[in-house]
This record gives structure tokens, sequence and C-alpha cells, in this order.
């Protein structure tokens, strides 16, 4: 992957704040310069070109740019152009939207979101670790990022980052150099399992000293286990319990539906004498209407015929409903009746049942003697099963102790096999250390060490399968040779990486020129420069203050075209967002 360009964009005002372009390979300084002697150069914004094409990259937006009220209003927008295998595309983190990563592929920039492709920071990760052609399963660029971008707060303490395992740190730069960077762990699986083993063994260990106690508790136990459930067998207590919980079940049914049926006759009942006493009354009032018989008789005369027959019909009618629906209603009424008696005694007899049962199950000492006799055999059970448990262990001891020795074989094998394969990186190593004695020789005219060590040992504390690194140069106590001897360990990897065509082909130093001898830093950068720009691959990004260089030496960085941002304060328009925040 190459870096090409970067882009602040407003989407506030719509307008491209800064852009700054990089060399395609070789030196990328960012400059921060004084308008008057006695002017600041912190603050200028190096750090935070650095931060940012760090957030492009993947890395978390910190609180103190994602909070800003100045970049919140302004709606910045960072943009970086990249190669990726002959292909351009740009990287997208818009700092209102910290969660989120922007891709877009096409040969032209868009500052409309809406036509990028939008993805969450993990997958945004991902996406970055498989355009530099990082297999997943080895690193990650996430995992590796602090390592190719150190921070002038912790990068530059030693070769190794504060704060992570020792296996994780020389894991990862075992990576970056191009060894076997996974022995440690393959080796650690077993040691784990060893080691877990090992505190089985401890503990069956501490039981050896009691093992004929617990024997004779294991029978003292089994007997008085057996006699309990003997106890309870002889008095069914259990069966018992469960066969009166399934009458009172049944019972408590058989009595609902008793009741049922007598609430239901009930009504029906009062339904049909409901029935009579509506016939009767009607009747009563077809009755009165023969008191207007002459009435009728007069009203003959002046009506039709049916007037009479309405009436005579009528009154026929009623009669035989009274007479025959009355005695049908009656007979009905005294057959439930007879049933209600019926089902009544029924009921009487099913709550007698009932209150037996539930009194048996509502006694209290019957219960409580239950419940103590069930317990005591659970606790006497529990006990029993622990102190099994405690003697089989012990009796596997000699087992576990077979599977530890045929581990420890396990491990002493694979230890051989990964030390035969490190001793087929010789020449390798030869070549990094070439590599690093050079830029010493042109830096100091001295030359350091750069050792690789196989961890071999057989000490189950000892860091087996890891690949040591110690790095040292004369006099390297100073913060200054200290600062540069780290610098020269990255840039080991980098050219290494370069010349033979591998992933990761960029490294930023932020604040790492800060200390070293005035004399010596334009060596080591000139020194770079060249190589990378012999090869025409890979670059280096660095931060400098224009007091830490002499002035002769910063007009060859500029005359080289090394210089690709020149940050001051005499304009806020000179700051690295083109405003100062």
């Amino acid at each position: 992957m190459i870096l090409n360009e970067l882009f602040i964009y407003s989407s506030h005002s719509g307008a491209i704040l800064k852009k700054y372009p990089f060399n395609r390979f070789g030196l990328n300084v960012i400059l921060g310069e004084k308008s008057i002697f006695n002017e600041e150069t912190n603050g200028v914004g190096k750090s935070t070109m650095v931060d940012c094409i760090e957030f492009l990259l993947g890395r978390t937006i910190s609180q103190s740019y994602e909070q800003n009220p100045e970049l919140i209003s302004r709606s910045i927008f960072l943009i970086l152009e990249i190669e990726s295998n002959g292909t351009i595309m740009y990287l997208g983190r818009h700092l209102n939207i910290p969660k989120k990563g922007f891709i877009h592929v096409s040969e032209e920039i868009s500052f409309e979101i809406s036509e990028w492709e939008s993805y969450s920071l993990k997958d945004y990760r991902d996406k970055i670790s498989n355009l530099l052609s990082l297999n997943q399963n080895e690193t990650s660029f996430s995992a590796l990022r602090e390592y190719i971008v150190r921070n002038e707060k912790s990068g530059f303490n030693d070769i190794t980052l504060a704060g992570r395992k020792a296996i994780v740190n020389y894991s990862l730069l075992a990576f970056l150099f191009g060894l076997p960077h996974r022995f440690e762990y393959e080796i650690q699986n077993i040691k784990a399992s060893i080691d877990s083993l090992r505190q089985q063994i401890k503990l069956i260990e501490s039981i050896g000293i009691q093992v004929d106690k617990l024997k004779i508790k294991e029978e003292e136990l089994e007997t008085e286990v057996s006699q309990i459930k003997a106890a309870l067998d002889s008095l069914e207590i259990s069966d018992r319990v469960q066969i009166n919980t399934d009458r009172y079940s049944k019972l408590k049914t058989e009595l609902q539906v008793t009741q049922s049926k007598i609430f239901e006759l009930e009504h029906v009942i009062k339904q049909y004498q409901k029935n009579i006493n509506n016939l009767t009354e009607k009747t009563k009032d077809i009755k009165q209407l023969k008191d207007l018989e002459p009435f009728f008789e007069q009203l003959v005369g002046y009506f039709p015929f049916k007037v009479k027959q309405n009436y005579e019909e009528i009154e026929t009618f009623y009669n035989f409903m009274v007479d025959n629906r009355g005695k049908y209603f009656n007979d009905k009424i005294s057959v439930m009746q007879s049933e209600i008696v019926e089902l009544k005694e029924n009921r009487q007899k099913i709550e007698d049942k009932l209150r037996n049962v539930s009194q048996l199950l509502k006694n209290k000492k019957f219960v409580e003697d239950v419940a103590s006799i069930i317990k005591e055999l659970e606790d006497k059970q529990l006990e029993l099963a622990q102190i099994k448990v405690r003697l089989a262990e012990y009796n596997n001891k000699n087992g576990i102790n077979d599977k530890i020795n045929k581990l420890e074989a396990e491990k002493l094998r694979l230890t051989s096999i990964k030390n035969d394969e490190f001793n087929t990186y010789n020449e390798h190593v030869e070549y990094l250390q070439n590599i690093f004695n050079s830029m010493c020789l042109k830096t100091y005219n001295q030359i350091g060490v750069l050792n690789f060590e196989f961890e071999n040992s057989s000490k189950s504390t000892a860091t087996t399968g890891r690949i040591k690194i110690r790095c040292t140069i004369p006099d390297e106590k100073s913060h200054g040779r200290l600062y540069m001897k780290i610098n020269m360990f990255d840039l080991t990897w980098l050219l290494y990486r370069i010349e033979n065509h591998l992933p990761i082909n960029f490294l930023f130093h932020d604040g790492s020129y800060s200390k070293p001898d005035v004399a010596v830093k334009p060596k080591l950068l000139s020194y770079i420069d060249s190589e990378l720009k012999t090869r025409e691959r890979g670059q280096y990004f660095v931060t400098v203050n224009i007091d830490e260089l002499e002035a002769s030496d910063i007009e060859v960085l500029e005359d080289n075209n090394c210089v690709i941002a020149k940050l001051n304060r005499s304009n806020d328009g000179n700051r690295f967002f083109g405003f100062k925040f």
C-alpha cells in the first residue's frame, strides 16, 4: 500500500481546508517552523497530522478530537488517497461519526459521504488488513499499528512497547522482521496443559496424607446411607406421600365436577320454574278476557268473524300450554331435584374423603419427619460422593503423571523442531544484522548489536519458543542514542520488507528526532531517503522541529523535496487543520 495524499475537508463549508501530497517513496518530513526567533514549534499540528493518518489506518478516534467543539462545528472529513495493488482508492474517517470508517474505490475523489461504502470500525480495520495483504490468521494491521506508527509519548522507551505482554511484543516484532512468530504460542498451549495437570497433582498430593481416613469415612457413610434407605423403604414414606397426593388431586377434580353438575341442574330448574310462571300469568290474562265476551258478541256484528275466532284460539292455546307444558316442566323439575339430592349426597362423601386426605398431608409432624430423613440421606450421599471423587483423583495420580510425561516429551520434541527451524534462518538473521549495522556505521561510525535468539530452556518458567531480540548501540543510556537505536531498529525491518516486496512498506516516527544529537540526525535521514529512493519503494514519515536540525540540513531536505508539510504559528492557516483548535 502506498500513501499518496491527505485531504482535510469541511462538510459544513463544503471546502477543502488543507491537502498534503506525500512522496510515493523516500523521506516524508513533517516540519515545525518558526516565524520569529523565540516562537514555539510545538502545537502547530505535527503530531495531529500523524494522529489523523493513524485514524485513517484504523485507530480509534480519541475523545479530544471527537468532542472538540471547533472540529464538530466544521464537520471535518479526513480522507487518505492510497494505492493498493495498482488501484487508486480513498480511506475516510469523519470526526463527527467516529465509530465508522469509509472507503471509496475510484480514480476520482468524492466529498459526498453518501457515495462512500460505510463500515463498522472492526470491518474497516479488517479491510485495511486486506488492502495490506496481511493474512488475518497470522496477525492484523491493528495489532501491528503501534509499531508502525511510533509516537513520542510511549514509543521510544524501548524497542518493545510498554503495556503489552512480552509474548505479544516479541511475536509481532518477529513477524515484522520476517521470522517465525508463532513458535511460543504453539509451545505455550502444551505448557498450559502441563500446568493444569500439575495443579491437579498438587491437589492430589494434599489428599495423600489423609487417604486412610477418607477410606474409613467412605465405609462409614456407605453403611449410614444403606441404613437410611432401608428405613425409608420399610416405611414406604415416599410412596404414601405420592399416593395421598394423587388421591387428593383426583378427589378435588371429582368434587369440582359434582359441584358443577349441581349448579347446572339448579340453574335449569330455575329456568323451568320461570317458564311455568310465565304460562300461568298468560292464562290469567286470557281468563280476564272472558269478562269482555259480551263486548266481543256486540263486536261480531260490526267486525269480521275472525275476531271471535282469534280469541278462542288464543284461549285454547294457553290452556293447552298450562295443562301440558306445565306438566312437562314440573315432571322435569322433579327428576332433576332427585338427581340433585343424589349428587349432594355424593358431594358429601367426596368432601369427607378429601378432609381425611388433606388432614394427612397437612400433618406438620409427618412432613417434618419425611423432610428430615430425606435431607439427611441427601447430605450423606453428597459427602460420600465428594469422598469418592477425591479418592478417585488420588488413584488417578499415576495416570495424570503419565499424561504430564507425554506432554513434556511432546514439548521437548516440538521445541527441538522449532529450534531446528529457527536455525535455518541464520542467513536471514545475518542479513538483518547487516542492514542494522550499515545504519549504525553511517550514523555513528560504530557498529551495534541486533541479536535474535531462540529460547529453548527446559525450565517450566522459561519462555520456551520465544524469539528474543536484543538490540544495543554504544552509549545508548543517553536519551538521544536510545531514540536513534529505536529508529534504526524499526528502519531495519522496513528496509527488509521493502527489499523482499512484503506487505507494510511505510513507517512513522513522531518525535523520535527531538533528542538525538543535531550532528547525527541528518546522517540517518539522508541515508534512509537514499536507500528508499534507490529501491523506488517505501515511505518513512518523521516529525521534526526546525531547530532540531542545522539550517543547512533543512535546506538539503527541502531541495530533495523531502518536506511534505511546513507547519507554524505565524498564521492559523499554517497549522495542520488550517485553523487553531
